[in-house]
């Protein structure tokens, strides 16, 4: 379908893109909201065809038009996808199109028929695939999807994180509802009365009333925003005692909630990715994940080229899903992934190793220093030869503890150590730079050691295995510390910027730093 149509019906209809106070169809953007509350993406299922997609009658017009002129019948069937990138040159931005499979109307399920799960979850896989995206970033945001995904950060999704993400989205929602009532409770009670809503809503509706006094707002607007609240809020009080409780707070716009979560929320996706032909006795592994989305990937570029175009995407939507009772088909699609997936994990095992430390010993004192660049310029180059390197000196204070020190920056730096060398059981060294002008986290981090015997220094594989901090407690600081219990095992260490400050004191042991770039460890 071409935008002209849509032109016509709305050109038809005697009205502009003004009237349109909330998008005829939710778009590509998951998290958009209807005013009502509701969210819709075309990843979750069959539109609804009343009031959560059309609000006003100008939207029920073009839809009715559609209908009768066109054949689209956005409340059982969807919208074209090319429909979706042909709207973004035309001007209507009060209109977003999205298409759940996108197919003729020859290829659609029969009105009525919900989308099976393996498609929905498909579709789930297919909203982060945008045209002219290589398959490696692809994979990057299904890896990044994964991590929200698995609730419970044990590599892994099963019935349990969908168990989690419904647990803390509905604690959400009732704070959002209790935000949403509380702020009438003007005596802090823990209660709202009708008085309290009336008082609060008056006073929040003061410009609208001040506005239809000198005849720039219709008449009663104020009066009509406060017996709106009035009615809203009271609804609320079930048992009838004039006031509405943290209980019956939390009931406040429950329905609208309850179906953006189901239709859009963690635990929905979570619930569709163990749909996936990937997932085995109810669970599903990231490099489950990550092979179903290449093998989706894979079938979408047809030409093989390394890219999906939007002519592939739209080629893709229309064409109708291989039978799922095809056994024969099936059991070649498993294969194929499992074969995807084994390769995938090999990926991520190697990526893992990539920034794994050495083990620590049971006496060792875990030191964690953060900086983004030292003061001093090295008179060394390391990596390529226009790297602009820079130096900083550590002095290891006598003492009886062994040290196990592990150093991020963000600039190339060599550290210069000095004093009790004795004592460093180990020196783990990265930067957030591997002084190249590409930013790819696959090279490795460019940094350098001196004073320390050779097999006691580590090199992390990867520029991005670990983040720099220049203060702490700050999320760069605590970042850094998860990445090395991480690595190490959990245990108990101080971090600490390498800036200029006055002496200072770890937990268990004090470190001295002094002006400039020297420091001292102890």
């Amino acid at each position: 379908m071409r935008v002209g149509p849509l032109r016509r019906c709305i050109k038809k209809g005697a009205f502009n893109t003004s009237s349109f106070r909330a998008p005829v169809i939710i778009g590509a953007n998951p998290r958009r909201a209807m005013p009502n509350g509701a969210a819709w993406t075309s990843a979750e299922g069959r539109m609804p065809p009343q009031s959560a997609i059309y609000r006003s009658r100008a939207q029920q017009e073009v839809a009715a038009c559609l209908a009768r002129t066109h054949g689209v019948m956005p409340g059982s069937g969807e919208l074209e996808m090319p429909l979706l990138s042909s709207l973004r040159n035309t001007g209507l931005a009060g209109l977003g199109v999205a298409a759940l499979a996108g197919q003729p109307a020859g290829a659609q399920a029969p009105a009525g028929s919900p989308p099976s799960p393996a498609r929905l979850a498909q579709e789930q896989l297919l909203l982060r695939l945008p045209a002219g995206q290589p398959l490696d970033r692809y994979l990057e945001q299904l890896r990044s999807e994964f991590f929200n995904l698995d609730a419970d950060s044990d590599g892994k999704l099963t019935p349990r994180d969908v168990e989690l993400h419904a647990l803390m989205e509905t604690a959400q929602a009732r704070s959002v509802a209790w935000m949403s009532v509380l702020r009438y409770d003007l005596d802090g009670d823990g209660f709202v009365t009708e008085d309290e809503v009336r008082r609060s809503a008056a006073y929040e509706s003061r410009w609208s009333r001040a506005q239809s006094m000198i005849g720039k707002s219709p008449l009663g607007s104020g009066e009509e925003a406060v017996q709106r609240a009035v009615t809203t809020i009271m609804a609320l009080d079930t048992n009838k005692d004039g006031k509405v409780s943290l209980a019956e707070a939390a009931k406040f716009n429950e329905a609208s909630q309850r179906q953006a979560s189901a239709l859009n929320g963690f635990a929905a996706k979570t619930r569709l990715a163990l749909a996936l032909e990937a997932a085995t006795s109810g669970e599903l592994s990231r490099a489950g994940y990550e092979a179903a989305g290449e093998t989706l990937f894979r079938a979408v570029d047809t030409d093989h080229d390394g890219n999906v175009s939007q002519q592939e995407l739209m080629e893709f939507r229309r064409a109708p899903m291989p039978p799922s009772i095809d056994p024969e088909a099936a059991q070649r699609r498993q294969f194929e992934q499992a074969e995807l997936a084994r390769k995938r994990q090999i990926a991520i095992d190697a990526e893992r190793a990539a920034c794994g430390m050495p083990p620590v010993s049971e006496k060792a004192k875990v030191v964690l220093l953060g900086a983004y660049q030292t003061e001093s310029l090295s008179s060394v180059t390391i990596g390529q030869q226009d790297t602009e390197v820079y130096a900083g000196r550590i002095n290891v204070e006598p003492g009886k503890d062994p040290l196990y020190l592990v150093i991020a920056s963000f600039s190339p730096t060599i550290w210069q150590f000095g004093g009790a060398v004795e004592r460093i059981e180990r020196v783990v060294v990265t930067s957030s730079s591997n002084g190249r002008s590409g930013s790819d986290p696959k090279q490795g981090p460019v940094a350098g050691v001196t004073g320390i015997a050779r097999d006691r220094v580590s090199f992390l594989g990867r520029s991005n295995c670990m983040r720099y901090f220049d203060e702490t407690p700050s999320s760069g600081s605590l970042l850094a510390v998860g990445a090395v219990k991480a690595a190490v095992g959990g245990l108990q260490m101080s971090s600490r910027p390498s800036t200029r400050s006055p002496p200072s004191t770890f937990p268990r042991e004090r470190s001295t730093w002094s002006e400039g770039d020297r420091g001292a460890v102890s």
